[in-house]
Parts: structure tokens; C-alpha cells; sequence
């Protein structure tokens, strides 16, 4: 077990005992605000410090050996890493930005998964296999962790992104995981207490994308309130309209949207309960398809959709679900 403090200290611990194994390692670089065990297309584990400058890997051969925890020599070497490594500090150098926020594994299947970063004003894409950067998209300012998901069956998961773009108003974005570019897009009211979007698999090949805010035609203020708060479902086979929901108006303390049953059917987890730190809180378990006969379909693209909204509403229900 690898334990990183803000002042950049790096602990080995016993995965068994949970004592120190070797001595402190101290970095002599800026101060680390978060830490990612990665590990290459060579078999070779690498430390990510996300620091105030960016991202950078440190080989944890490196670390061991400044330990002297007596594991170093098992510890592969990658040399596509190496080459692009400090001479000094060993650090490589990853991606440079003085306003990283967040490091996200993209979570697919491969070896090894890419890495999704966040910064203050644009999202990229950096290869796990090499220290390069594949794709970047900027952006006015983005509301906590972006979430990923199947839009085209590209077999590639494509990252939705929530950008502030002022006024009360965030632009949810979905980009094409391969390239960056804009698959799909709109525009809600930022509602206050609105969990992170999430997306659930189907069996053919693409996810059902569910956020949360308020489209401005539904709600008279300019300035949204918590009760002006709807779920919204996306398919994209119908990709012209939404699906809006309004069975959760409570405060949410936490959400998630998951495969319950073995896959046979998804579901919301929800966590809702007082706004103060006292008071009763609920767990609630909700189908996904137990809200599309009272859900309200809108048409936000030009033209629409050809389809009735009763059609829109039974492909909804035919959906069978997956894991990733």
C-alpha cells in the first residue's frame, strides 16, 4: 500500500501488518495534492502525483530504492518512460497545467486504461500507454467530475462533461472518446444540490445517460431553485429528445445509477435527507423503467423527432441492460 501526504512524503505500508515497510521518501519538487498507481503497457507501476504544475510519474522502482524496503529489484522497468524521465528527480513529465483538478481512469478494458484530466478551463485525454497527450477540449469551467459512457458503438466510452458556462446555465457536453469532438450538447439550468451525470450500459452497445438540472422553458425565474430540479434520460438512438423526470425533489446527499439483479435491470440509488448536518436521511431503490410512464418527453433539437411519444416511451422500456 502506497500512502501520499500533502507534503509529497511517500510510504510504503504492509498490505498484511499495515507497518512501514523501509523509510520515508521525501520528493524534493512541489507539493503533491493527490497520487494514481499506474501501470504501463510494460508491466512497469508508476506513481501519478498530481501536483500545481501538472501531472508527472515516478517509477515506483525509484521509490522503493530510496526506501531501501528491499523490493526494488522485482520491479520492472519501462523504457519508453524512462527515456522521457527527469535526470534529476525521475519525474515524467505527463501533462503540464498550473490548475489540474481532477485524474480520472476512463475505465475501459484495456491495458492500460487512458487517463481523463480536468483542469480549469479544458478536459484531455493522456495515453496510458505513453506520456502523450491524445485530445484536448476546453471549456469555461467544469462542474466536478466529468462521467463516461457509450453514445456511438465505437466500442470506445465517451466522456459527458458539465461546463459552467454562466448565468445559472451549464452546457452538457458528450465527446467522442476516440477524437474529442462534440457528440451531443444542450443547455439546462444549473440546479442547486444536482448529483454528477451517469450512464448504465444496455446489451446493444451504447448507454443510457442520465443528469439532472432544469431546461429554462420549464421554470419562470431565471435563478433555479432546488424544487426546479429534474432528472433527465438521454438514448442516444433518439438523441432529439429527452425524457424528464420528477420524482426526485428532496436534498440528495448521494446518487448513483447501477445494474441491480445480475444485469436485469437498472436502477437509482439515491441517499436523500436534510440539508443540516442532523436529521433522518433515506436510502431509496428506484427502477429506471418504473419512471417513463409519467415521464414527460422534450423535443430539443430542430425538427425532432419522428417518432410518436408513445414510441419514444416503449423504446425506453425495451431496453435490456449490461455489464460494461
Amino acid at each position: 500500500c502506497l500512502l501520499s501526504c500533502l507534503q509529497t512524503q511517500l510510504v510504503f505500508l504492509s498490505g498484511k501488518t499495515g507497518e512501514q515497510v523501509g523509510s520515508s521518501v521525501v520528493l524534493d519538487s512541489t507539493k503533491t495534492a493527490n497520487h494514481l498507481l499506474h501501470r504501463t503497457a510494460a508491466g512497469s507501476y508508476y506513481v501519478l502525483l498530481q501536483k500545481d504544475t501538472g501531472l508527472y510519474g515516478l517509477a515506483l522502482w525509484r521509490i522503493a530504492a530510496k526506501a531501501k524496503a528491499g523490493m526494488e529489484q522485482g520491479l520492472k522497468k519501462d523504457k519508453d518512460w524512462e527515456k522521457a524521465a527527469n535526470a534529476t528527480s525521475g519525474l515524467v513529465p505527463m501533462f503540464q497545467s498550473d490548475s489540474l483538478r481532477h485524474v480520472l481512469r476512463t475505465g475501459e478494458t484495456g491495458d492500460p486504461p487512458n487517463l481523463l484530466l480536468v483542469t480549469g478551463n479544458e478536459v484531455a485525454l493522456v495515453d496510458g500507454k505513453h506520456p502523450k497527450t491524445l485530445w484536448r477540449f476546453n471549456t469555461s469551467s467544469v462542474l466536478g467530475e466529468p462521467s463516461f459512457g457509450h453514445f456511438n458503438k465505437d466500442e470506445v466510452l465517451d466522456v459527458v462533461v458539465e461546463d459552467d458556462i454562466g448565468n445559472y446555465t451549464k452546457r452538457v457536453v458528450i465527446l467522442d472518446g476516440k477524437s474529442g469532438g462534440v457528440l451531443w450538447e444542450v443547455e439546462l439550468l444549473a440546479s442547486p444540490n444536482s448529483p454528477r451525470p451517469s450512464a448504465i450500459h444496455t446489451s446493444n452497445s451504447f448507454s443510457i445517460f442520465v443528469f439532472w438540472g432544469m431546461m429554462r422553458s420549464e421554470v419562470n425565474s431565471s435563478e433555479p431553485l432546488e424544487s426546479d430540479r429534474r432528472s433527465y434520460l438521454l438514448h442516444p438512438l433518439y438523441s432529439k429528445v429527452l425524457l424528464q423526470s420528477t420524482s426526485f425533489l428532496e436534498h440528495i446527499i448521494t446518487f448513483k445509477a447501477t445494474l441491480l439483479e445480475g444485469g436485469r435491470h437498472a436502477a437509482f440509488i439515491l441517499l436523500t435527507g436534510p440539508e443540516e448536518s442532523e436529521g433522518t436521511v433515506v436510502l431509496r431503490k428506484r427502477k429506471l423503467k418504473n419512471d417513463v410512464p409519467d415521464s414527460k418527453v422534450l423535443r430539443i433539437a430542430t425538427g425532432g423527432s419522428s417518432e410518436s411519444n408513445e414510441d419514444i416511451k416503449e423504446a425506453f422500456n425495451r431496453l435490456r441492460f449490461s455489464d460494461w
